[in-house]
């Protein structure tokens, strides 16, 4: 039996970690998996490495998908898939340049597309404090990413109450069959 890995996607501040968190204390079953990056913890439940240190762990083969994207590196570690294979959900932040790679590792991936429009996103980067006016400019100038079709999308409006986001991804997370 084979679970699924569930990733969570969405510009930066779309709520991400808050939606994995409110799925996982709403579905303990869930496996939340703990990111490895080179980016001090602050809100986030992940690993912090230098890049010296993601270099090594990546080398000795620590991450079953590793990426870079904004100047950072980012690895999902390898009991992900034995998690996986052995029939249990789990569930993580991923970044759209590695979803194609994470289908061929995980046939039933199933994607939760965060989206939050412009304003709401521009409030919560500026009240984060973590980037520069310029840097908030430039991730809300970035055009939206296209995902491939070929994938298990699900697109969630997270600009409104966080029950309603969370309601709506355990319904699809666990459709009611007729």
């Amino acid at each position: 039996m084979t679970g699924r890995l569930i990733a969570v996607l969405g510009r930066s501040d779309a709520g991400k970690d808050t939606v994995i968190n409110g799925l996982c204390a709403r579905a303990p079953q869930l496996h939340k998996v703990q990111r490895t990056i080179t980016r001090q913890a602050k809100a986030e439940d992940c690993a912090s490495v230098t890049q010296a240190e993601f270099q090594h762990l990546d080398q000795i083969g620590t991450f079953c998908l590793a990426w870079h994207s904004h100047g950072l590196s980012y690895g999902i570690p390898k009991n992900t898939l034995a998690i996986v294979q052995n029939g249990q959900d789990a569930i993580t932040n991923l970044s759209r340049g590695v979803l194609l790679t994470a289908q061929t590792m995980f046939p039933n991936l199933l994607i939760l597309s965060l989206t939050v429009p412009a304003k709401v996103l521009a409030k919560r980067l500026i009240e984060r404090g973590r980037e520069t006016e310029e840097d908030i400019a430039k991730r809300l100038a970035q055009a939206q990413c296209t995902l491939p079709k070929i994938l298990d999308i699900h697109s969630i409006d997270n600009s409104g109450p966080i029950e309603k986001t969370l309601n709506i991804a355990l319904a699809i997370l666990h459709p009611v069959r007729a």
